[in-house]
């Protein structure tokens, strides 16, 4: 049973506005008794036209079986000024939860087409009831809207952490990773800093061998001495000590020292007047290595 205050309510708004007032409030009436999941209210509906009018707009749901299961289909039917005489104009208003479906009896916008309200005639007391009830069995056999497919919540996948096997005796190695990469930044060395007054140069080029050689103080003696060495074969020096002691093995050990001395004298004397020549005293005095033969030629050249 529809309450007082609401039948009031729909008669007052449909007499100012309304060509058929009366029709009209009887047919609302039917109809909100038959489906009480609709209610009425008045909105501004905008024609394909452009023009726009306030109407009574009943909203809410139509039940209908679909697949044995009943579905609350959301919908909105306008009543137009003109009622009975225009039909009633009907829509689908999907809900968040829900995806609109057209098909042949229902567009993209969900405007809805059917045959009742093309057929529409006020002699044959087409009423907004009858409509509804032919949309509620199209709705079953075409579904107008469907739910959107929830989402499912996808749980992070924690990943088991395995744990290497360490067998006994084996040490236990730090984790070796690459050595980190240098910074690209450029790295600016320190210049050194000098004493005031100091040149900082390089040391100077040793000589080279031909500046050594022409360094060496050239004496006439050594530039003759080496160049008879290329002449004749090196003279390979007699040794003293033997040539006395094959003597001594000859004559016997009672020679006498003042022997033994003047030939070391001779020797010496010889080797001397070979080497020495003209000026070589300390060329030979260089080369002899023995001491009393250095300390003879120190006598004899008077050093």
């Amino acid at each position: 049973m529809l309450s007082n205050e609401l039948l009031h309510w729909l008669f007052r708004v449909l007499q100012p506005e309304y060509s058929d007032p009366r029709t009209t409030y009887h047919d609302v009436a039917v109809l909100l008794q038959r489906y009480p999941t609709l209610k009425p209210r008045t909105r501004v509906y905008t024609y394909e036209t452009g023009e726009s009018a306030l109407l009574l707009d009943i909203y809410g749901a139509l039940p209908s079986r679909i697949n044995g299961e009943v579905y609350r289909i959301p919908v909105e039917v306008w009543i137009p000024h003109e009622y009975p005489l225009a039909s009633p104009i009907a829509y689908v208003t999907p809900t968040e939860k829900m995806v609109l479906q057209p098909g042949n009896h229902v567009d993209t916008n969900g405007k809805c087409y059917l045959e009742y309200t093309a057929n529409w005639s006020a002699e044959r007391r087409s009423n907004v009831a009858g409509m509804c009830d032919d949309l509620c069995l199209v709705f079953a056999k075409e579904p107008p809207v469907f739910a959107k497919p929830t989402q499912p919540i996808v749980q992070p996948v924690v990943q088991p952490v395995v744990q290497p096997v360490v067998q006994q005796g084996a040490l236990h190695r730090p984790d070796q990773r690459p050595p980190s990469l240098p910074s690209k930044e450029l790295i600016i060395a320190p210049e050194p800093v000098h004493a005031q007054g100091v040149v900082n140069s390089p040391p100077p080029l040793p000589p080279l061998p031909h500046e050594l050689r022409s360094q060496i103080v050239k004496s006439p003696t050594l530039n003759q001495m080496t160049r008879q060495s290329h002449l004749k074969p090196a003279f390979e020096q007699p040794n003293i000590l033997d040539a006395l002691a094959d003597d001594q093995q000859g004559e016997g050990n009672g020679t006498d020292r003042s022997e033994v001395l003047s030939k070391i004298e001779s020797q010496l004397q010889s080797l001397y007047n070979m080497e020495i020549g003209d000026g070589g005293e300390f060329f030979t005095l260089k080369r002899c290595r023995d001491p009393i033969c250095r300390w003879k030629v120190r006598q004899d050249l008077h050093l």
